[in-house]
């Protein structure tokens, strides 16, 4: 996420399907990503994941949880 030429975060335009439990880390997280340029849809449950992903959201390039 850093950009070498002048050490700041680069951003993305890509959409985020985002699923975390606990809302104030959802939140945070939602808010992040927004602020450099991603476009975020969040859910609290995979089910309601599910539920959020348009029919034209693409196989997932990435999956991350902890």
């Amino acid at each position: 996420w850093a950009d070498a030429a002048d050490g700041s975060l680069a951003g993305g335009t890509e959409t985020i399907l985002l699923v975390e439990d606990e809302a104030p880390v959802r939140e945070l997280v939602r808010r992040v990503l927004e602020s450099s340029g991603y476009v975020v849809l969040s859910a609290e449950l995979p089910s309601e994941a599910e539920r959020l992903r348009p029919r034209s959201f693409p196989v997932f390039g990435s999956v991350v949880w902890h």
